[in-house]
């Protein structure tokens, strides 16, 4: 009987894998997904329905979101909400400092959505991404009452629109298709953002 000494199951898209056997554990090596691909699949199986890397330089910043905030939500003004969040200026500096990235999509409720989104940025972090950290669609929704200031500073984060995002733009150049709901009952998506390295 033929000894393999070596192997390895290598996730693919949906649930399909594929395995790989060798004598040289090199060659396996070889085949491993980078850590952000990993990343990208480890969160699939969280919940999200789908996660994409996307370039940094293919997030959109523009300063029109914030107004959109100010003459659109009734949460404007809540503790990580405009003008409370980080400005579209302050957003592109940050961005400056990293390259890669994730969009996860997800759906409501908007409590559990953020909760796995960050569980998300710890994985990465424990990962090895220490400057990981993510935004969020919509306002933080992790209390039952919002106070500013916030009492939950180490779980809040502002969301992609809030802090200068143009959330559609971005997830379409991250190959999602996102339109503006026309109907209350329409069916909503969530994304988020995971800055990574």
């Amino acid at each position: 009987m033929l000894k393999i000494p070596c192997w390895g199951l290598f996730p693919l898209a949906g649930d399909t894998a594929m395995i790989a056997a060798s004598g040289e554990k090199s060659v396996i090596e070889g085949l491993l997904l980078d850590k952000v691909t990993s990343l990208s699949v480890e969160f699939l199986e969280y919940g999200f329905n789908q996660v994409r890397e996307i370039d940094v330089a293919d997030v959109v910043v523009a300063d029109w979101t914030r107004e959109r905030c100010q003459f659109g939500c009734d949460r404007h003004g809540s503790a990580h909400c405009p003008p409370n969040s980080p400005t579209p200026d302050e957003t592109r500096r940050l961005l400056g400092d990293f390259k890669r990235a994730l969009i996860m999509e997800g759906e409501p409720p908007t409590r559990d959505f953020q909760h796995l989104v960050l569980r998300a940025e710890r994985e990465a972090f424990k990962s090895g991404f220490h400057k990981a950290f993510a935004y969020w669609s919509g306002p933080c929704t992790l209390c039952d009452e919002c106070v500013t200031p916030c009492r939950n500073s180490k779980n809040a984060r502002p969301s992609m629109e809030g802090a200068g995002m143009d959330v559609f733009e971005t997830v379409k150049r991250a190959g999602f298709m996102l339109r503006p709901l026309k109907d209350k009952g329409d069916y909503v998506k969530y994304y988020a953002l995971l800055l990574i390295a």
